[in-house]
């Protein structure tokens, strides 16, 4: 993180993001019997902004607001950025009115200085950018349809990760061009992703969906933000939607098992449990998992940090888990809110045969699946507190050992640590029909 220096202003003009609506039509062309008639149906091109709303503004100045012009095909704003951190964001929707089928023919950026003429390369300060409102790009023969409407966000940011020497002394002016040209669509259109629907409906609204199988627009990976109150506001994801026949047997755990859902990054720090006890033969991993304080605390203090309604679908969930050194076997506990083991992120390697027994109670979820983690490539298994990689702990204990369990360590691959230690909770949980076998 920077130092500040200077609490001087810095402006960003964007003078113009236009839409081209340039169409190509076909030739149309009839041969009519001397006998016959014919009727030619009318066709339109129409293809037009509207529904400006600014979603984020914690700029310094709005010189003027974003709007959408008379014509309806424009869009245009001038706001001042003077501290790093300051963000302007807006969505509009893009209407196809018409009876012609649009398609994207190019998508242009471009950034100038204050003369509109030269253009600049963009700072290591500045970050701006037109997607789609769910945030995923507008690429080359995306379609709208006639009827359809598609959402674009507009977002400038100063960014708060700089280095000091990216400050500035004085005042600087750009002006941001964005150019979306649609024309007639032929064979080459294709629609674009489909919005995550996860990210933006209500946990009412989720859950009734989940319970009654109807979750086709859903898929692994998708995100949503959630408030905790007084732990902050942190983002869930989607870890898992398939369920294999071996759930439903009473010595598998349940916990890569339907829909799964897992906090994507660190909520708190916690200890595992308290220091091992030899008089007394408790604490460190005695009693694996069930007998830990992090267990106890997640499935309290975290768990009621939830929105009622989300609480109201989650489901107990049959959670397996290894043996330290002084125990043997699996343990079974039941658990609405539960941590991950060591298989369920990595799947099957030697490392973990060497570290967590037994593994083979439970499988590797979607999500890490469909990421192609394994023993060389664990990048998406990194979580982050605050922006910083973190070490967050497994609910697996370190089976020669009587006081470790694992934890995910900064770099994405996995170790041992004493069970005393406070680091990263982020746990997992599942919702659906009640019971969900």
């Amino acid at each position: 993180m920077f130092r500040r220096r200077k609490r001087r202003p810095y402006w960003i003009f964007l003078v113009l993001l236009f839409f081209g609506i340039s169409v190509g039509y076909a030739f149309l062309a009839a041969d009519l019997d001397i006998n016959g008639s014919t009727n030619v149906v009318a066709t339109s091109w129409d293809i037009h902004f509207d529904n400006l709303v600014v979603t984020e503004n914690t700029v310094g100045v709005v010189n003027t607001p974003a709007a959408i012009s008379s014509d309806q095909t424009s869009v245009s704003f001038s706001v001042g950025l003077q501290m790093p951190g300051d963000t302007y964001e807006f969505t509009f929707d893009a209407i196809n009115s018409g009876s012609i089928d649009g398609m994207v023919n190019t998508v242009t950026t471009a950034l100038f200085a204050s003369d509109g003429v030269t253009a600049v390369s963009v700072p290591n300060y500045l970050e701006y950018e037109i997607t789609y409102d769910v945030g995923t790009p507008i690429l080359q023969y995306h379609l709208l349809e006639a009827g359809n409407i598609l959402t674009y966000k507009v977002r400038i940011h100063f960014k708060e990760d700089i280095s000091e020497a990216d400050l500035l002394d004085d005042s600087v002016e750009y002006i941001f061009t964005v150019g979306v040209n649609y024309v007639q669509a032929n064979s080459n259109g294709i629609r674009p992703p489909e919005p995550q629907l996860f990210g933006k409906e209500d946990w009412a609204t989720i859950v009734t969906r989940v319970k009654s199988g109807d979750t086709s627009k859903y898929a692994v990976g998708d995100l949503k933000q959630i408030d905790l109150g007084s732990l902050g506001v942190h983002t869930v994801r989607i870890a898992n939607m398939s369920k294999p026949d071996r759930c439903a047997n009473s010595n598998y755990s349940e916990t890569a098992c339907g829909f799964v859902l897992e906090f994507a990054d660190v909520i708190t720090t916690y200890r595992m449990n308290y220091s091992y006890d030899e008089d007394d033969e408790d604490g460190g991993n005695v009693g694996s998992w069930p007998d830990t304080l992090m267990r106890t605390y997640i499935n309290n203090t975290i768990y009621n940090a939830l929105p009622q309604a989300l609480k109201d679908g989650i489901i107990q969930t049959r959670v397996l888990t290894g043996h330290g050194d002084y125990d043997s076997g699996t343990f079974t506990s039941t658990d609405k809110l539960y941590l991950l083991s060591a298989m369920e992120l990595y799947g099957y390697w030697s490392r973990i045969g060497d570290y967590e027994y037994p593994y083979d109670f439970t499988a590797q979820l979607d999500y890490y699946k469909s990421r192609g983690v394994n023993s060389t490539n664990y990048g998406a298994v990194i979580k982050k507190s605050d922006g910083t990689a973190s070490i967050w702990w497994l609910r697996s204990p370190e089976y020669e050992e009587y006081e470790y369990f694992l934890a995910v360590q900064v770099s994405g691959t996995f170790n041992t640590y004493k069970s005393t230690n406070y680091y990263g909770v982020s746990p997992a949980f599942r919702i659906g029909a009640s019971p969900q076998s």
